[in-house]
């Protein structure tokens, strides 16, 4: 029995530990789905709040976007008011321009009249900057501030020097200024003009000098303040003293029917282009010669008399020219059409073909310049600065260019061109300290480029000149002077006629200003 009970213990205890098995295997199974459970929640709500972080991100980017649509809107309503506040004051200039060409004011009593063009030119620049960023010429206010100018200088208002200096019967084709501002000016009337001083308000007097021989003046160029060389339809070369008003004759050996078209008076010597042809002169030559009447040093009494006693073959020739024979070179293999500086040590040479060549002053070596230019025009005008090139065409256009150099080899690279008149470029000067493009044209027009506004690019440029304007004939040739704290332009031309012009609206606002102080 014991044995029996034992048995049914044991039996039970198995029993009661299966059932135990059971529940903690039931107990497992639902602790594993319960983990199941919370690991799919877990996942839901990492999924829930990356859901929510991408939520606010796109929450976030639609605000920034909005943010940025509503600064959008916000510039574009400034500039859409900056661009009517632009057109505006390019209208309201434009009906000032008229009123002022159309004599609708009264000339004895100019200031309300003077306090409008102040106001526009004020409000206009301030427009401009607001608009584009940069100050953008506009050729009705300068035409405003011109004809402002010249009433004041009318009525005694303002001391300037004048717009109209000088005029002669015939075309003038040259004008050279020297380094320290003399001036001198002729062409074909044989007539030369020049000043015995720098040229300023006050001191603008120009005195006259025939050439003679029914000859005309074709080329001027300064070698020093009273040092003048002049160049001839008739192949002469003459040197000239403006303190002395005394004239000789340099015989180079250019033939009387070749017109010398062009000097350049460099360190290294003068050259001369005549017939096409490019002569070097030294310079020595010229300043041992300068400023004197006498005739070159040939002993007055001639080496060899005749055989019969007392009277010589020939007696010394006298003169009011001397003439000095000057020993000149000519450049080899060259053909040219024309020639202009580059820097102290280079030339730049067109040659007859429109080949753009460069010869050194030293040696007289010239050599061809790479280009992508791809002309197809004649080049007619060329100016330099720096770097910088500016070539002139017979249609008028102007080329905006840059000299490069590696090593020994030169090439031009163009910058875009400008298309500035209707016809052939006759001249053009540059000035480094303002940026501004001077072009004149045998369409009877000059204009004014400033390229400071080549960053909005060739074409704003085109778009804006100033125009020097009541030319009845062609521009011949410039010429920049510094007068005073202001450079002023020189014009002569087809008609004979030597003027005056500020350069920007800037120097003739403030000239109007200070008289109105005064």
């Amino acid at each position: 029995n014991e044995a029996l009970q034992t048995s049914i213990f044991a039996e039970e205890k198995r029993k009661e530990a299966e059932r135990s098995a059971e529940i903690a295997k039931d107990a497992k199974e639902e602790a594993d789905v319960s983990k199941r459970k919370a690991v799919i929640s877990l996942e839901v709500a990492r999924t829930a709040e990356n859901a929510l972080i991408g939520e606010k991100k796109e929450l976030n980017k639609t605000l920034t976007n909005l943010d940025i649509a509503n600064k959008e809107a916000r510039n574009a309503t400034v500039q859409a008011n900056n661009s009517r506040k632009y057109d505006s004051m390019l209208n309201s200039i434009s009906s000032l321009r008229i009123q002022i060409q159309n004599k609708d004011y009264d000339p004895d009593n100019l200031d309300s009249l003077l306090d409008v063009v102040k106001k526009s030119y004020l409000n206009y620049n301030s427009a401009t900057l607001a608009n584009k960023g940069i100050n953008i010429p506009n050729n009705n206010m300068y035409q405003v501030l011109v004809t402002m100018r010249n009433e004041l200088m009318h009525k005694g208002d303002l001391k300037q020097i004048p717009k109209d200096l000088a005029s002669l019967g015939n075309g003038i084709r040259d004008i050279s200024i020297s380094p320290g501002g003399y001036v001198a000016v002729g062409g074909d009337g044989g007539i030369l003009l020049y000043s015995k001083q720098p040229y300023m308000p006050g001191n603008d007097s120009l005195y006259r000098f025939p050439i003679g021989g029914k000859d005309r003046i074709r080329s001027l160029e300064f070698v020093s303040n009273n040092e003048l060389l002049i160049g001839t339809v008739q192949g002469k070369l003459l040197q000239f003293n403006t303190s002395t008003a005394t004239k000789k004759v340099l015989e180079v050996g250019i033939p009387i029917e070749q017109i010398v078209d062009q000097i350049l008076v460099t360190p290294k010597g003068v050259f001369v282009l005549a017939g096409g042809q490019v002569r070097r002169m030294p310079l020595s030559e010229l300043t041992k010669t300068a400023g004197t009447k006498e005739l070159p040093k040939a002993s007055a009494i001639p080496k060899e008399l005749p055989k019969a006693p007392g009277i010589p073959k020939e007696l010394p020739k006298t003169a009011t020219a001397s003439k000095i024979q000057t020993i000149g070179e000519t450049v080899p293999n060259l053909s040219a059409k024309s020639i202009f500086r580059l820097n102290e040590e280079k030339i730049l040479i067109v040659r007859n073909d429109n080949a753009i060549l460069l010869l050194d002053i030293a040696t007289l070596q010239w050599q061809p310049i790479n280009s992508d230019l791809n002309l197809k025009r004649a080049v007619t005008s060329l100016k330099s600065s720096g770097g910088k090139l500016f070539l002139g065409l017979d249609n008028g256009n102007v080329v905006l260019a840059s000299l490069q150099q590696l090593g020994n080899t030169y090439s031009i690279k163009s910058g875009g061109t400008i298309f500035a008149h209707r016809t052939r470029i006759t001249s053009l000067a540059y000035d480094e300290s303002s940026k501004k493009l001077f072009t004149a044209s045998l369409d009877k027009s000059a204009k004014i480029f400033d390229l400071k506004l080549e960053k909005l690019g060739v074409k704003e440029i085109e778009r804006s000149p100033y125009s020097l304007e009541g030319f009845e004939k062609w521009i011949w040739d410039f010429g920049l002077i510094q007068t005073g704290k202001v450079k002023t332009l020189l014009t002569v031309d087809e008609n004979g006629k030597l003027k005056s012009w500020q350069i920007d609206a800037e120097a003739l606002y403030n000239e109007i200003i200070s008289s109105i102080k005064k």
